[in-house]
């Protein structure tokens, strides 16, 4: 495999853990009226509620597709 597929199979969960946090936290600016702002918009409370939502949706199964996902090559499993 050349460097760059090699480069982006590396990159790819960190891309897929960043991507649903970044919607889920868009979708709660507009809910909450205001930026996402951990210091100003939101409570020590909420924030932690939102850690936690996020923990459970996106990080866990992230994690747990994680070695399947770097046990395959161009989707094929090594068998």
């Amino acid at each position: 495999m050349n460097v760059k597929m090699e480069i982006f199979k590396l990159a790819l969960p960190l891309i897929l853990f960043l991507i649903p946090f970044h919607i889920y936290s868009t979708i709660l600016s507009f809910l909450n009226g205001g930026i996402l702002d951990l210091t100003g918009y939101i409570s020590p409370e909420k924030a932690k509620t939102i850690a936690a939502d996020y923990a459970k949706f996106c990080f866990i199964p992230i994690l747990r597709l994680l070695p399947i996902y770097l046990s395959t090559d161009n989707g094929q499993t090594n068998l």
